[in-house]
């Protein structure tokens, strides 16, 4: 069996919501298309899901990046159960600093372990106002491992743009990398990746 999810428009309006559709082995749909949408927005976009299955029941989440109730850019994630049904509230993600627009887009996400628990990375604007990579690792019941919220910038540069994030998780015990391309102390753009133990810790 398999999830597919995608962005597209419902009943010729302009704007795009996140649709998910599972299917049994053979290919035929197993139950009904679910649309998701941002916290308290229905009549935003919504773009870019990315899935992944959660553990080994064929438990699955989904992230994607969406307009807000303030009419910004965050990133959202859902959790379903193996029958597809969701497992609690759509979980709102975004950088804690305070600007007229705020952005935060292009999440990826990746399993840890067995048990469920899942890390979510994103590029936002940082408190310089620039762009940077952030990280956020859930346990299996959906709730935050260790510090809120991390935030990744190349060694030296804390006012360069930081872009493109990817993330993998790194054996069976919960441990992952963040990769991602951004401005170096010389000017150049350059490719950087960090390391996490299981609990969170660089």
């Amino acid at each position: 069996a398999y999830v597919v999810a995608w962005s597209g428009q419902e009943g010729g309006s302009d704007e795009y919501s996140i649709y998910l559709q599972r299917f049994s082995t053979n290919g035929v749909p197993n139950g009904a298309t679910v649309k998701l949408e941002a916290l308290g927005v229905t009549s935003g976009g919504d773009w870019d899901p990315k899935l992944v299955a959660l553990g080994s029941s064929g438990a699955y989440a989904v992230t994607w990046y969406g307009e807000d109730t303030l009419g910004n850019y965050s990133v959202f994630v859902q959790r379903f159960n193996v029958d597809g049904s969701l497992n609690g509230a759509i979980s709102q993600l975004q950088t804690p600093f305070q600007f007229a627009e705020k952005m935060d887009f292009f999440s990826e996400i990746a399993a840890l372990g067995s048990d469920g628990a899942f890390v979510v990375t994103w590029q936002g604007l940082d408190a310089q106002g620039d762009y940077s990579i952030f990280v956020q690792q859930f346990n299996a019941d959906g709730s935050i491992v260790g510090r809120q919220l991390i935030s990744l910038e190349p060694l030296g540069v804390s006012n360069g743009l930081d872009w493109g994030p990817q993330i993998a998780s790194l054996g069976t015990e919960g441990a992952y990398a963040v990769i991602w391309y951004g401005m170096d102390d010389e000017g150049d753009d350059s490719i950087f990746v960090q390391c996490f133990n299981p609990d969170g810790s660089l």
